[in-house]
């Protein structure tokens, strides 16, 4: 009667210790930078004199 192969225990295997997660902070999101408001740029200057049509109208077309 053999008997049956002695294995040795199973070592006690710890279970794998991982390292905590760093504590990591949540993200920071830089505040956005203090954009200026765009510079109102004055409209170029018009030359005296010059009205441009209302939107929508224009000068009498040359088809008639």
């Amino acid at each position: 009667e053999k008997p049956p192969p002695v294995y040795p225990p199973p070592y006690e295997k710890p279970p794998p210790v991982y390292p905590p997660p760093y504590e990591k902070p949540p993200p920071v999101y830089s505040p956005p930078y203090e954009k200026p408001p765009p510079e109102y740029k004055p409209p170029h200057e018009k030359p005296p004199g010059y009205n441009p049509p209302p939107y929508g109208h224009y000068p009498p077309s040359k088809k008639n």
